[in-house]
Formats: C-alpha cells, sequence, structure tokens
C-alpha cells in the first residue's frame, strides 16, 4: 500500500516530546506535506535550540527520511557594545555578491543566516558551520550606545583566517595585515594564507571611538580567505574598554 492514512507527527525540543499529534491528510509515495502542530512551546529563554520532527506510520518499510532536525539559536537582535566572543552574528556565505551597501546601518539583512562564533570550517571546532568554496564572507551585528561621548577606548579582538575589513557604521574602521589595500570587492582575496600556528588567535586592534554615535550601530565585517578552494576558514570578534599590551625592551 503506497498510501498512509493513519500516521503520527511529532516533534521534541533538546531530546523531550513535546506533542504527538494524528496527521490529517493521506500521505503517498515521495509527497511532500506541510504540517502545522496545534501544540506550541516556549523557546524565549536565550540560548540553542535542537528541534526534531518525525513522522511514524505503521509497518513503515523506509525510515531514513521520517525525521527532520535543526538547530534554532534564539539570541539577543541588538548587544551592547562590550559583548564577548562567541555571540550572535548575521551571516551571509552565499556565493553572490551581497553589494555595496551591506555595510551601512540601513541594509536589509533579515535574509541573512543567524549563527554564534565561532564560525568558519576545515577545523572541527566551528559553532556555526559556513559553507565552503568562496573568497568572501560577510558579518553583521547591531550594538547599543546610551552614550557615545562617555566612551574612552574600544578594541576589537579578531580572529581572521586568512583577513578582514571591518566597518563601523558604513565607515571603514580597519583591515587586517593580509587585506590588500586600495578598493575592495566581491572577488578580493586575502594577500596571503595565515600561519597555520596562529590562524585560530585573537588579534586586538584599537578602535577610533568617534565612528560610534548614541542609539543603534552596526558593525559590519568581512572576512577574505587567501583562494575559494582553501581547506579551512575562522572568525570569531569580541571588544572590550581596555587592553593591556606586552611591552618589548628593557
Amino acid at each position: 500500500n503506497l498510501t498512509a492514512s493513519a500516521y503520527n507527527v511529532s516533534y521534541e525540543v533538546n531530546g523531550s516530546l513535546v506533542a504527538t499529534e494524528p496527521g490529517v491528510t493521506p500521505l503517498t509515495l515521495g509527497q511532500t506535506e506541510t504540517f502545522t502542530f496545534a501544540t506550541t512551546t516556549d523557546l524565549s529563554a536565550l540560548g540553542s535550540y535542537d528541534i526534531s520532527a518525525y513522522v511514524t506510520i505503521a509497518a513503515d518499510e523506509d525510515t531514513n527520511n521520517d525525521t527532520l532536525s535543526q538547530t534554532v539559536n534564539v539570541v539577543e537582535e541588538i548587544d551592547t557594545l562590550f559583548f564577548s566572543q562567541g555571540s550572535a552574528w548575521r551571516y551571509w556565505d552565499g556565493a553572490t555578491d551581497p553589494g555595496a551597501t551591506w555595510i551601512d546601518s540601513g541594509f536589509v539583512d533579515t535574509t541573512w543566516r543567524v549563527g554564534m562564533g565561532h564560525f568558519g570550517f576545515g577545523e572541527g571546532d566551528e559553532d556555526t558551520e559556513l559553507a565552503i568554496g568562496n573568497v568572501s564572507y560577510y558579518f553583521r551585528k547591531q550594538v547599543d550606545i546610551p552614550d557615545a561621548n562617555a566612551l574612552n577606548e574600544a578594541y576589537i579582538h579578531l580572529i581572521h583566517d586568512d583577513a578582514a575589513i571591518v566597518y563601523i557604521n558604513g565607515q571603514e574602521a580597519f583591515r587586517t595585515e593580509l587585506m590588500p589595500l586600495g578598493t575592495i570587492t566581491h572577488l578580493t582575496s586575502a594577500r596571503q594564507s595565515n600561519n597555520s600556528d596562529n590562524e585560530n588567535n585573537f588579534y586586538t586592534y584599537k578602535v577610533d571611538t568617534s565612528l560610534f554615535e548614541d542609539g543603534i550601530n552596526t558593525l559590519a565585517i568581512s572576512l577574505r580567505n587567501r583562494s575559494a578552494s582553501n581547506a579551512d576558514l575562522s572568525f570569531d570578534c569580541w571588544i572590550s574598554s581596555g587592553f593591556s599590551y606586552d611591552y618589548d625592551g628593557p
């Protein structure tokens, strides 16, 4: 019989069953059907949720495609300026150019995915795995600053394998050493690959605080690989109000 008329659909959150409800529409071989659960659950607390939905059919001969799983991150849409590493960013890892306005505060990034740092691929330590095969990757975050004039210092700490360019409210704040000089396009690659011994180290850059303004500010960072065939990539970022340097010399 290639039609299933009696079946149940269930979903779990973090391994705990939330609901099991009867199917409504008979399913035929190869059919795709949208099912809306009547039972809801509360995902308002910040954090990551592993959600699995699955169908149970009596005498099912092939259960390989009966389950769909997805991890959902519930995050603060607007962070404080001095946020920690491993925070949430909107990101674009598609092959197409997001356009010149992606650095601007008014850019609409609601179609971009949201992930948690550490970002990257190829090393097995990623919290958010990015698509392989691009030169350019893009990250955006909004931060709230009640009084920008009260800022004394701000330091951006970056993992950038291989290179990065950082914008604040649409203005270039700095570019890392391996980022080429001049105009940066979607196809601009890093000048060379990062040393494998330090590609996951945080590098610290002092930021001109005059780039910030009262209210909502936009950080936009583009990460660049040496080539689209690179085997790995890494990105994470945090900001602090102070930093202690190790001075050379006596």
